[in-house]
């Protein structure tokens, strides 16, 4: 069985920056919310051709979070604004494999990828 790979890019300069494993096809983003200034997570999987959102922690009022309505919808990809203060994280396993902020600011797009 293959393992699902999640594809990280920045959309300004297009090539993939990172191909990382999902072993338990699972992984999370965290970061901290621009309005409310609050821890937010968010929980995703993925099926090796499409995102599917699970869930989301905030300590905040959760503006422009997801709502429940919204939990297993099908995404082709996440997009992500990184700020260089926003703290994003991309969690596998509760590790944190990948710090977008460290590499380039600006729109990140995480989508599944083909093994190579």
């Amino acid at each position: 069985m293959m393992t699902p790979l999640l594809l990280c890019a920045s959309l300004l300069q297009g090539p993939v920056i990172a191909r990382i494993p999902l072993p338990e096809k699972t992984f999370d983003i965290s970061f901290t919310h621009s309005l409310s200034h609050t821890p937010v997570v968010m929980h995703f999987a993925s099926d090796g051709t499409s995102l599917y959102l699970t869930g989301s922690d905030t300590e905040g009022d959760g503006a422009d979070l997801p709502y429940p309505g919204d939990l297993k919808m099908q995404l082709e990809y996440v997009t992500h604004l990184v700020g260089a203060h926003d703290g994003i994280v991309l969690r596998v396993g509760g590790t944190d494999v990948l710090k977008p902020a460290d590499i380039a600011t600006g729109p990140w797009r995480f989508a599944p990828c083909p093994q190579e």
